[in-house]
C-alpha cells in the first residue's frame, strides 16, 4: 500500500497501520513549510479584534505554536476535522467542528448562518479552495485569510519510483487531497498510467473522488475523513470485498 501524505502524517499513519499488520510504502507527495508575512504578523497580534476564528487544518495550529502567545477567550473558534479540533482543545480553546471534516459540513452549522458584520479570520495554508470565504462573505461576514504554511511538491525520479511501486506490488494508494493527487499523477507517464489507474484509491471526500474519476482512476473508496481510523476502516472494507 502506498501512502502519499506529508512526511509527519505519513509516518504516523504507517505506524498506526503496522499495528494492524498492514504493510505500507511511504512516498510523501507534499512537504509543509511555515510562512511568515507582515500581514500575518499583524493579524495574529490583533486576534482579539475578530469575532470568529476558523482553523482549516492541524498544520495551521502546528506552525502557530511559537507565533501566538495568548489565544483570546472572547472568540468563537471552529475547526475542520477532529485532529485540528483536538489540537485546539489541547490549547484550552472551546471549539466547534462539524461531524464530517469538510468545508461543506462546517457551512451547515447553525451558528454560521447569520453573520452580518461579524469579523472572521480563516487560518489556512497558501492557496486552497475559496468556497468558505465566498459563502461566509455572502452571509454578511467580513472575512480575512491568514496564511500560515504552504505546500511544496516533493521531487522524485518518475521511472525509479514507478519501478519500486510495481516491485512492492502496490494495489492501493492513500491520497488525502486533490493537490496530492495531482502531484502523484505528475510522476506517471501516459504509457504507465493504466497501471496507476487500476489501483484502489482511498480518498477522504467525495470531492477528491470526483477529481480522481475525472483524471482516469476507476476505483475510488471514500473514507469518512482523513484521520487514521477512517482510513483503516476503508482499507478493511476494501480487503473484505477482495476476500468475498
Amino acid at each position: 500500500m502506498l501512502l502519499t501524505r506529508p512526511r509527519d502524517k505519513n509516518d504516523e499513519l504507517a505506524e498506526f497501520l503496522s499495528r494492524q499488520r498492514i504493510e505500507t510504502l511511504g512516498r510523501p507527495m507534499l512537504e509543509i513549510v511555515s510562512v511568515t508575512s507582515l500581514t500575518q504578523q499583524q493579524q495574529l497580534v490583533n486576534l482579539s479584534r475578530y469575532d470568529i476564528v476558523i482553523v482549516i487544518s492541524a498544520n495551521a495550529i502546528k506552525f502557530l505554536e511559537n507565533k501566538v502567545k495568548v489565544w483570546p477567550n472572547n472568540i468563537d473558534y471552529y475547526a475542520i476535522g477532529a485532529a485540528t479540533a483536538q489540537q485546539m482543545l489541547a490549547l484550552g480553546l472551546l471549539v466547534k467542528s462539524p461531524n464530517q471534516p469538510i468545508t461543506e459540513s462546517l457551512l451547515e452549522l447553525s451558528s454560521l448562518q447569520r453573520l452580518s458584520a461579524r469579523r472572521i479570520l480563516i487560518l489556512r495554508g497558501v492557496g486552497g479552495r475559496e468556497l468558505l470565504f465566498e459563502q461566509l462573505t455572502g452571509r454578511g461576514a467580513i472575512v480575512e485569510h491568514c496564511e500560515i504554511y504552504q505546500r511544496q511538491p516533493v521531487n522524485y525520479e518518475p521511472l525509479k519510483e514507478l519501478t519500486s511501486w510495481k516491485k512492492a506490488k502496490i494495489k492501493t494508494i492513500v491520497v488525502t487531497s486533490g493537490e496530492i493527487l495531482k502531484n502523484l499523477l505528475g510522476l506517471i507517464t501516459k504509457s504507465s498510467s493504466s497501471w496507476l489507474f487500476d489501483c484502489n484509491l482511498v480518498v477522504p471526500s467525495q470531492r477528491v473522488a470526483d477529481l480522481a474519476l475525472e483524471m482516469g482512476f476507476m476505483r475510488c473508496f471514500v473514507a469518512t475523513g482523513a484521520d487514521n481510523n477512517a482510513i483503516l476502516q476503508t482499507l478493511l472494507n476494501i480487503q473484505s470485498r477482495v476476500n468475498e
